[in-house]
């Protein structure tokens, strides 16, 4: 706890700068900041506590963040941040998926999905302006996948200096 301070003497207080604030006013308040500031603390680690046992839980404490702020948010604010991350993600070839293809069943052959993630992290590598060379941990398999992806990656580029004039 904050130690309290009390009010000097009338002889220690020094002269007025024009206006009604007093010596004892100033301490009164440097006493309340002080409380505050101990509740303030108090509060901080209580939920310091809570934040620890949702982690515990399981729960992704950024997306808990996240969704919590998304709670002041309108209808239309929630699906615009939802449509948009949505669209970025699909323009950088990450694998996501859509209404459509909701019951669409995966691939069971795992070249081929194996074959779909280098493509798109060369697609990624291209867009980003890299060196084409597929990265050291590129199955050989898997190379020529990487290089179409990053082909179609530098060709983004090319449409995008086209459309820009």
């Amino acid at each position: 706890m904050a130690r309290k301070i009390s009010a000097p003497t009338e002889a220690e207080q020094p002269a007025e700068a024009g206006h009604n604030l007093t010596q004892e006013t100033f301490l009164h308040f440097v006493n309340v900041f002080a409380a505050a500031d101990a509740k303030l603390a108090e509060a901080k680690s209580a939920r310091a506590a809570v934040r620890k046992q949702a982690k515990a839980a399981g729960i992704e404490l950024n997306h808990i963040d996240a969704v919590r702020r998304m709670a002041d948010w309108d209808r239309e604010e929630v699906q615009d941040f939802f449509s948009t991350r949505l669209r970025y993600a699909q323009w950088y070839a990450l694998p996501v998926h859509t209404q459509g293809d909701l019951f669409v069943a995966p691939p069971a052959d795992e070249v081929v999905l194996g074959a779909e993630q280098w493509a798109a992290k060369g697609f990624q590598a291209g867009v980003m302006g890299l060196v084409g060379t597929p990265p050291s941990e590129c199955p050989p398999e898997h190379v020529q996948d990487w290089q179409h992806g990053w082909g179609d990656g530098q060709a983004k580029i090319v449409e995008g200096l086209k459309g820009a004039g």
